[in-house]
């Protein structure tokens, strides 16, 4: 992780610190930039993971409905044969 690396820098000797123009206060203030960063990267994330999980509920309903729909209509099919249905069409229309 990148920013364990600046946490472990504040370990080496002032020396080398000194060489490298080491801060701690512009440090501290890199640690939280990427904090705040990483917090809006997952907040983000989850956002997209919850409209993702939203839109397979979604698609998930609409092929329910349509299911129930056919089976309705398969049903009204084998009550209502297409030939009884003709007939019954055909001797209304006299």
């Amino acid at each position: 992780d990148e920013i364990s690396n600046y946490k472990d820098f504040v370990e080496l000797p002032k020396e080398v610190r000194k060489r490298f123009n080491y801060d701690a206060q512009n440090a501290a203030a890199f640690s939280a930039q990427q904090a705040a960063a990483s917090a809006v990267n997952q907040n983000q994330q989850q956002k997209e993971l919850e409209e993702r999980q939203h839109q397979k509920d979604a698609a998930v309903a609409q092929g329910a409905e349509v299911q129930a729909a056919w089976n309705r209509s398969r049903s009204l099919q084998d009550r209502y044969p297409i030939s009884t249905t003709r007939k019954r069409v055909a001797k209304t229309d006299r």
